[in-house]
C-alpha cells in the first residue's frame, strides 16, 4: 500500500509541483488537474507518509520527499518506480514456489526468458531497468566514494567499470581523480542509447569513454577494474566465468573491486539477507560473504586481499589482485 501510493506520487507529479516551495491545495490540485476530493486526501496520505507536510492548507515537500525528485542528486525516484511497477509484482508473486521448489527462474517463468534476455528484447522495460540502476547507484554514491577514498590507486591509472550502466559510479569517481581516465564498458544498446551523458554531466567527458561488449567473452585491459552490484546477480558458476574472462585480459599488476551488499560470516542483522530475496526473484545469483567471494576470486585467477565496509555496514569492497 505505502509503495503504491507513493509510486502514485512520482507518476502524478506532485514532489516535482511542491518541490520549491509550500503550495496551498487548490494550486496543488489545479496544477496536476485531478479530483480535489481524491487529490487532498491522497495529499493527506502522503503527508502521513513523511514525504509532504501539511499545515495551514499548504503542503511542503520534507527531505524525504525530495529524494523522489527528478533533479536531486542522490534520486530514488526511477528505482522507485521499478520496485512499484506491475512487471516486479508479477515476479514476486513466484517467490512461494521458487522457494518450495529452490529454483531461480522467475523471468523464464513470466516472460519466457532469463533477466538479461528479456532486457535485451524490451528496450522500455530495459529503460526503466537502467534508469533504475543508475538511481540506486545515485542514493549511495556517498557511500560508495568514502568506500573507495581509502583505496590507493596509482596516478595515470585506467579504470575500467564492467558493466557499468549508464556509468554513474565511474563518472563520480573521476570527477574527483583529476589524473585518471576510465572506459564504462557495456552492452551494445546501453552504450548506444546513453554514452557520454553522465559523462558530460560530471566533467568527465575527455577522460571517460564507453565500450561495448560482453563480459562473458572478453573485456578491455586496464589497470583497475570496478564491478557494482554484477557479480551478485550470477550463480557461482556464472560469477567464476565472468572474473576468469576479466582476469584473462587484465595485466598482471591489475587491482579489483567488487561493490557488493556483502553478508556477514554470522547470522547478524543485515540488509543483504533482505536483498537476497530479491536475488532469489529476479536473477540466478545471491548475496554472498566474504569467504564466499573469496573462494569464487580463487576459483578465477584472483586473490582476496580484504574487504571494507562502508559506516551503515550496508555496502563492502571485496579487494583483489592476480594471484
Amino acid at each position: 500500500m505505502k509503495g503504491q501510493i507513493l509510486g502514485t506520487g512520482i507518476k502524478l507529479g506532485v514532489f516535482e509541483v511542491v518541490d520549491t516551495e509550500p503550495k496551498p491545495v487548490e494550486e496543488i490540485i489545479t496544477t496536476l488537474d485531478i479530483d480535489p476530493n481524491h487529490g487532498y486526501r491522497f495529499l493527506r496520505a502522503l503527508s502521513h507518509l513523511g514525504v509532504v507536510n501539511e499545515a495551514g492548507g499548504t503542503f511542503s515537500l520534507t527531505s524525504s520527499g525530495k529524494l523522489l525528485t527528478e533533479d536531486h542528486p542522490h534520486t530514488f525516484k526511477d528505482y522507485f518506480l521499478l520496485e512499484v511497477s506491475q512487471m516486479n509484482y508479477s515476479l514476486w508473486s513466484q517467490l512461494p514456489s521458487l522457494i518450495e521448489d529452490g529454483e531461480q527462474n522467475t523471468y523464464v517463468r513470466e516472460f519466457g526468458e532469463p533477466l538479461f534476455d528479456y532486457l535485451d528484447s524490451n528496450p522500455e522495460v530495459a529503460s526503466l531497468f537502467n534508469d533504475a540502476m543508475e538511481s540506486y547507484s545515485r542514493l549511495q554514491g556517498t557511500e560508495i566514494q568514502e568506500l573507495l577514498n581509502d583505496f590507493e590507486i596509482t596516478e595515470q591509472s585506467h579504470i575500467c567499470d564492467i558493466a557499468g550502466g549508464y556509468g554513474y559510479l565511474l563518472c563520480d569517481f573521476l570527477s574527483t581523480r583529476q589524473s585518471l581516465t576510465g572506459t564504462v564498458f557495456e552492452q551494445p544498446e546501453i552504450v548506444e542509447q546513453e554514452a557520454q551523458h553522465l559523462a558530460t554531466e560530471f566533467g568527465v567527458a575527455d577522460r571517460c569513454s564507453y565500450v561495448a561488449g560482453d563480459m562473458f567473452e572478453a573485456v578491455p585491459s586496464a589497470d583497475v577494474y570496478f564491478l557494482k552490484h554484477i557479480i551478485h546477480d550470477w550463480s557461482d558458476t556464472q560469477a567464476i566465468q565472468i572474473l576468469t574472462t576479466i582476469r584473462e585480459h587484465a595485466p598482471d599488476d591489475a587491482q579489483l573491486v567488487l561493490l557488493e551488499h556483502v553478508l556477514p560470516e554470522s547470522n547478524s542483522s543485515h540488509f543483504g539477507a533482505l536483498y537476497d530475496i530479491q536475488m532469489i526473484v529476479w536473477t540466478t545469483g545471491r548475496e554472498r560473504t566474504p569467504d564466499e567471494y573469496a573462494s569464487l576470486l580463487e576459483q578465477s585467477g584472483w586473490e582476496h586481499n580484504e574487504t571494507t565496509f562502508g559506516k551503515n555496514n550496508l555496502l563492502g569492497a571485496i579487494k583483489a589482485t592476480p594471484t
